[in-house]
């Protein structure tokens, strides 16, 4: 394709669109889409009792279709206001800052408490985000799986007076995205805008706190899409492991296993937006984030309006213990499924973890270390894997446990080589602790990326909810750079001894069906 440049594209559209007349944009088809030149694809599942439609019937159901009247599309949707009524404005009570990090704190007298950081990052861009504590886990196990859905069924059934497709008509022109979220532990809406369209935002958000939509017609197409795309993912072999593994990894827990198809059919509708409003109907619950390019005098009236003006009171709640947990012993599972050559690997120690910022740190950096020497003795030395992954996953509620784990895929002949690399790696980790070039590599990677993040709203947004959700003083992000410096390779030798238990290592590998043993 030629490429003559934004500048010359730019001036060549200026010159033809206009002349473009809706008559010659409508004889395409009819030139385009004829007899002689259409194919039809049939797809589906090779599954034993699928039967493929035969041609006949395929080009039967062609020609009844082509011979149907189709009435052309009447869009019938009213240009309306989101709120028709402004909402009364609330007061603020309490306003404090963190002057070390230019934040803001807000709280307002129905209890909605608001943390500010406004930025010059980019000049397009504020990102919105609130939670609350509850979830989920304040109701039964039956009503499990209506609640995890919520959020969901909700964003398909559009707001206070506006369908779906007439929401997305009414917010056309507008940079606006806003999601609310129920999860096990708590509930909130998360999106971002421009400053342009701010004001939009928190109207949304309004309505999705007092009016949410309850549309049984949306609610079934949802409910039928979602039955039909979970009844053939067990043939996927990457979500059949994913699932097996789930399962093994929450001891078999019913509120932490993949959804069934037929588990659509428990969602109650009416329950759902019973539990929705709940979640939702106390804004005094909730603490509110805003970062971005926006200023704090300025938009004080808007979130008086918006926030302060929402249904609350100061009571605040928490979540519910349901009895999620990590095996406390070892598991070993081999999979069998797929026929393409290729295994999946993945290996997690799980086990009791102290919650504060210095371990937090430390289970991070052998976490960085560990994906140093894999990547060099699993991919570059054995070319065994085009990559390899390490995460580390502290957990602060309901309980203080950690989640370490490395995964992969190879060849099936490669696997038993590939664990016992692995297994060499960590145990020189805990016997000898980081090398001094690997340690120097990742406090760089360390710094390089606190540096670009520092210059992020994403990273802002992110941090100081976390922050405030555990109870920890935000600005410890400041003293991130102090902790690099002071790492060391003794500190990454304990982390490994504490975190590395083979009393707990959930060990799960896949193989194709037809796949020899390899491992006893």
């Amino acid at each position: 394709e030629p490429v003559p440049g934004i500048e010359f594209e730019y001036e060549m559209a200026q010159q033809l669109v206009p002349d473009i007349a809706l008559e010659e944009v409508n004889k395409k088809p009819q030139k385009w889409m004829t007899d002689d030149n259409t194919v039809i694809i049939v797809t589906g599942p090779e599954k034993e009792g699928v039967e493929m439609p035969s041609e006949e019937e395929v080009l039967a159901t062609y020609n009844e279709v082509r011979a149907k009247e189709t009435e052309p599309y009447v869009d019938d949707y009213q240009e309306q206001e989101l709120l028709v009524n402004t909402p009364a404005s609330g007061s603020i009570v309490e306003e404090s800052s963190i002057e070390e990090l230019g934040v803001t704190e807000l709280t307002f007298d129905n209890g909605a408490k608001v943390v500010l950081k406004p930025t010059d990052f980019k000049n397009d861009e504020i990102l919105i985000s609130a939670y609350s504590f509850g979830g989920s886990s304040l109701y039964p196990d039956e009503d499990y799986y209506t609640a995890s859905m919520v959020s969901q069924v909700v964003m398909e059934s559009g707001i206070g007076e506006f369908s779906k497709t007439d929401l997305n008509k009414a917010l056309s022109g507008k940079s606006v995205e806003i999601y609310p979220m129920v999860d096990n532990l708590t509930e909130g809406l998360q999106g971002n805008t421009t400053p342009e369209d701010f004001e939009t935002y928190l109207q949304l958000q309004y309505l999705y706190f007092t009016e949410p939509r309850k549309d049984p017609t949306s609610f079934a197409s949802f409910k039928q899409q979602q039955k039909m795309i979970y009844k053939n993912l067990d043939a996927n072999p990457q979500f059949y492991f994913m699932k097996r593994y789930m399962k093994v990894l929450y001891d078999n827990h019913p509120r932490a296993k993949v959804p069934e198809a037929e588990d659509f059919d428990k969602i109650d509708l009416d329950r759902l937006f019973e539990i929705y409003n709940e979640r939702f109907g106390n804004a005094g619950d909730f603490t509110f984030f805003i970062v971005g390019n926006f200023d704090v005098e300025e938009v004080k009236p808007m979130l008086a309006t918006y926030i302060g003006g929402l249904p609350g009171e100061e009571s605040r709640e928490t979540f519910e213990d349901v009895g999620i947990r990590y095996p406390e012993s070892a598991k070993n599972e081999i999979i069998r499924k797929g026929t393409e050559p290729k295994s999946m690997v993945t290996m997690s120690y799980t086990g009791d973890f102290d919650w504060n910022y210095e371990n937090r740190f430390k289970i991070r950096a052998l976490a960085d270390v560990l994906r140093i020497k894999l990547r060099e003795s699993m991919r570059e030395d054995k070319g065994g894997v085009y990559g390899v992954g390490v995460n580390a996953q502290p957990g602060h509620y309901p309980i203080e446990d950690y989640l370490f784990s490395i995964q992969w895929g190879c060849s099936p002949e490669n696997v038993e080589e590939l664990i016992e690399t692995a297994k060499g790696e960590m145990e020189t980790l805990m016997a000898e602790g980081a090398t001094e070039k690997d340690l120097k590599k990742v406090k760089e990677t360390m710094l390089r990326s606190r540096e670009t993040d520092m210059k992020e709203n994403r990273f802002w947004a992110s941090a100081l909810q976390q922050y405030y959700k555990h109870g920890e003083d935000p600005t410890r992000l400041l003293e991130f750079e102090e902790h690099v410096n002071t790492l060391s390779s003794d500190d990454i030798k304990a982390a490994a001894n504490l975190y590395f238990n083979d009393d707990r290592l959930i060990q799960f590998v896949m193989y194709p069906e037809d796949q020899e043993e390899l491992l006893n």
